[in-house]
C-alpha cells in the first residue's frame, strides 16, 4: 500500500474544483449500438447502466429493477458494454428480458471502470440522468417518487437519495424489506446538501441520485484511474454540489450490491484515506486561522481513527489492512504525533456546532 512521490506531489498540487474534461480522454475508443434504438423525443430520464463483467444473475436483476419500474413511464434504460471481446453474456440477457424501453450499445475497447461511467453519460439524450450498476438495484418506485420532485422544484440540479447495502451473493427476496416505510411521499423531507458536508465523507452517493446530465457535463464527469489517488465518484460529487443545487429525499430507494466490487479492493483504502486528507486540507486553505486550525484538529482525528480502525479490523470489509502510522505521517505531512484525546475533543466540538449550524440554516421542506 505504498504511494509514489510522483502520486502524493500530484495529490497536494491538485485543484479539486478544477472542471478538467474526462470525457475526451477516450474519444478515439467507438460505442457501438447493439440494440434498441433511442425514443424520437428525448425522455425526462435515462437510467444508464454502465457494465463489464458482475455475474449473469447480478445484471439480471439489475435490469429488470430497471425496466419494471412502476408508476413513472417517461424514461430510458441506456446500456454501456465495456466487454469489448462479448465473452460475459451481457448481450444474451438484454435479448432475454427483450424490453423496447433498452439502448444498448459495446465499446469497441475496455476504457475502464469511470472511464464508462463518462461514455454513458455522453451518451444519454434526456435531460436527467441517473446511474444503476450491474450488482445493484433500484426500488421499484425509486422515479415515481423521484420524479415529482425535481419537476415541481425547479431549483434542484442534484436529487440523491439513500441505499441500503445487501450482499450480492446472498440475496433473496426478504432484502427488499430494507426498503419498507418511504410509501406516503407526504412525509419525504427534501434537504439541501452543503458542499461542506462532502468534506468528512460522501454526503451523497452517484448511487440513488438523479443528476442533471448537462451539469455533470459541465464538471467534467469522473476522473479515470491512473489519473491520481482518490475516489473519483467522490471528488466528482463533492465538485458537483460546490458548482450546482444537490438536495437529498429521505427516501431509501438503492439496494447496493456487495462482494464482487471494488469497494473491497482493499489496496485502495489506504491511498484513498490518504487523498481525502490531502482533499481536506485543500478545502481548509480557506477561513480564518481558528477555523482552519479547529478543522485541521478534526480531519487529522479522523484520519488516525480511520487508521486505527483499520489497523484492527474494525471496519465493514472487517478485514485488518495495515498501516504504518509513521508512513502515514509522513504521506499526510503532518510534523508531530498529535495529542489524539484532544484532537477528539475539538472533533467532537466541531462536529456538534456544524450540525447545529445544519439544524438551523438548512434550506429544506416535506412534500
Amino acid at each position: 500500500m505504498m504511494i509514489t512521490r510522483e502520486e502524493l506531489d500530484e495529490i497536494k498540487n491538485r485543484d479539486f474544483l478544477d472542471k478538467r474534461n474526462h470525457f475526451s480522454q477516450h474519444d478515439d475508443v467507438k460505442s457501438e449500438k447493439i440494440l434498441g434504438d433511442f425514443y424520437e423525443e428525448s425522455p425526462l430520464v435515462t437510467i444508464v447502466m454502465p457494465i463489464y463483467n458482475h455475474p449473469a444473475p447480478y445484471f439480471e436483476r439489475a435490469l429488470k429493477s430497471a425496466i419494471e419500474q412502476k408508476g413513472f413511464s417517461d424514461y430510458q434504460v441506456l446500456i454501456v458494454d465495456n466487454d469489448a471481446e462479448a465473452k460475459n453474456g451481457n448481450e444474451e440477457i438484454v435479448h432475454k428480458l427483450s424490453s423496447s424501453k433498452v439502448v444498448y450499445f459495446r465499446n469497441e475497447k475496455n476504457i475502464g471502470l469511470f472511464g464508462n461511467w463518462s461514455r454513458a453519460c455522453l451518451l444519454a439524450q434526456s435531460k436527467w440522468i441517473t446511474y444503476l450498476h450491474s450488482d445493484d438495484m433500484l426500488k421499484e418506485n425509486f422515479l415515481a417518487t423521484m420524479c415529482p420532485i425535481i419537476l415541481q422544484h425547479s431549483e434542484i440540479d442534484q436529487l440523491a437519495s439513500s441505499s441500503v447495502n445487501f450482499d450480492s451473493d446472498e440475496f433473496d427476496e426478504s432484502v427488499l424489506t430494507g426498503l419498507k416505510g418511504a410509501e406516503n411521499r407526504k412525509h419525504l423531507l427534501v434537504k439541501k446538501v452543503s458542499v461542506s458536508e462532502y468534506y468528512d465523507g460522501m454526503a451523497t452517493s452517484v448511487k440513488g441520485a438523479l443528476m442533471k446530465r448537462d451539469c455533470l457535463l459541465d464538471i467534467g464527469g469522473f476522473r479515470d484511474f491512473g489519473q491520481g489517488l482518490g475516489l473519483s465518484d467522490y471528488t466528482a460529487m463533492l465538485k458537483y454540489a460546490y458548482y450546482y443545487n444537490t438536495y437529498h429525499v429521505g427516501f431509501l430507494s438503492y439496494l447496493n450490491g456487495w462482494g464482487k466490487n471494488d469497494s473491497l479492493n482493499l489496496s485502495l483504502w489506504y491511498p484513498e484515506m490518504v487523498a481525502n486528507y490531502h482533499m481536506q486540507m485543500f478545502f481548509n486553505k480557506k477561513g480564518n486561522y481558528l477555523i482552519r486550525y479547529l478543522n485541521k484538529c478534526k480531519y487529522t482525528s479522523i484520519l488516525y481513527r480511520q487508521a486505527q480502525q483499520y489497523n484492527s479490523g474494525r471496519n465493514f470489509s472487517g478485514k485488518v489492512i495495515p498501516v504504518d502510522m509513521e508512513q502515514m505521517e509522513r504521506d499526510c505531512e503532518i510534523k508531530r504525533t498529535p495529542n489524539l484525546l484532544y484532537y477528539k475533543l475539538i472533533r467532537k466540538c466541531v462536529n456538534g456546532a456544524k450540525n447545529l449550524w445544519l439544524q438551523i440554516g438548512q434550506e429544506k421542506f416535506y412534500i
